[in-house]
């Protein structure tokens, strides 16, 4: 796949030690072979191909849901569906089961929900599975009576890009209209993070996730600084903490090193810097479009994920008779999209 990449040339020295300047960015933009595409769908198209300055957005606000139906009884059968089918293969292993089998159910959840397809014959966008299915693109697909087309952004003069398209998601404790792209950050960009937690924790991962849209607090030269949020966090005394060791940890990780996922195999970690969101114009010109919606999405994502990790294990005991099902309950976590989704992920 050919993604749009912003050229960066590193400063000497510059990342070994994370209080100094950052590697300055270029605005020289050229094609780069190699990096993923992903399915971070601000407009439904990658917008590290087709958006580099990260403008365009989903537009999914309450009333354009007015009058559909909601989508969760229809999203929550696809899903446990697949966890269902993906728990029968894994019981059906012959025993003594382990981490590569583990391995192998979440990867047969992940090609059905999260992997990246490409652009169909003739076309702009390149979709995840799961936002194939929830634009109605294969047997069994949802209805489009569940979705609502909201109109087009421009890239160019001759490139217009839908936007991404909105569901209603109605639950207990609210009811939130959201653009398809959220589920698939849910499931693809989860699916990253999650992996990224599981070698390191959850604070790698989360700092990744805020790397890739926008939302990563950079250090400055002669500055403290906090990896962590979004604005300066200020000491007893009023002034600005200092950055812990293992801030200081992450960022040079982030800067230096490689990670590799599961589908877009050794990626530098650099090269995803404000990939999805919150990209410049120009050095010294604010950021645009950072979006602390998707990064909702990505960590609510993370949590699906690691559920359903611990669930291989809870099966383990039951086939090991060290633990007992209830009658008439699933051994297989149930999935339900309230558990996850809440007012973070809309576009307001």
């Amino acid at each position: 796949m050919v993604a749009l990449v912003r050229h960066s040339r590193r400063k000497r020295g510059a990342t070994d030690r994370p209080d100094l300047t950052p590697p300055r960015q270029s605005s020289t933009l050229h094609m780069r072979e190699g990096l993923p595409g992903g399915s971070a769908y601000a407009a439904g198209e990658p917008t590290g191909k087709l958006d580099p300055l990260g403008l365009l957005e989903c537009k999914c606000s309450v009333d354009a849901c007015k009058g559909l139906p909601a989508v969760n009884s229809r999203l929550n059968a696809k899903i446990n569906s697949l966890l269902i089918s993906a728990a029968m293969g894994y019981m059906f292993t012959k025993p003594p089961r382990g981490a590569a089998d583990k391995m192998k159910a979440m990867h047969n959840v992940y090609a059905a929900t999260a992997k990246e397809l490409g652009a169909p014959p003739f076309g702009l966008v390149s979709k995840s599975a799961i936002e194939a299915w929830l634009y109605g693109e294969g047997a069994g697909a949802l209805p489009s009576r569940f979705r609502r087309f909201v109109g087009w952004s421009y890239h160019s003069r001759l490139i217009k890009v839908p936007l991404a398209q909105c569901l209603w998601v109605k639950c207990g404790h609210g009811s939130y209209c959201i653009g398809t792209d959220k589920i698939g950050h849910f499931f693809q960009q989860g699916f990253m993070l999650w992996e990224i937690s599981r070698k390191f924790d959850e604070d790698y991962a989360k700092a990744f996730g805020e790397w890739t849209e926008g939302l990563y607090n950079e250090p400055y030269a002669g500055r403290s600084w906090s990896s962590m949020a979004r604005k300066p966090e200020l000491d007893k005394g009023g002034r600005q903490r200092k950055s812990t060791k293992k801030e200081n940890d992450i960022l040079h990780w982030l800067w230096n090193e490689k990670f590799t996922f599961h589908q877009f195999g050794e990626i530098k970690l650099s090269a995803y810097k404000d990939k999805w969101g919150g990209r410049r114009v120009a050095p010294n010109v604010p950021r645009l479009a950072a979006s602390p919606e998707d990064q909702a999405a990505n960590e609510a994502g993370m949590k699906f994920w690691t559920r359903l990790w611990d669930n291989w294990k809870e099966i383990d005991m039951v086939l090991a008779g060290k633990k007992k099902v209830q009658k008439g309950t699933s051994v297989v976590n149930r999935f339900d999209i309230c558990d996850y989704a809440d007012g973070k992920w809309m576009e307001i």
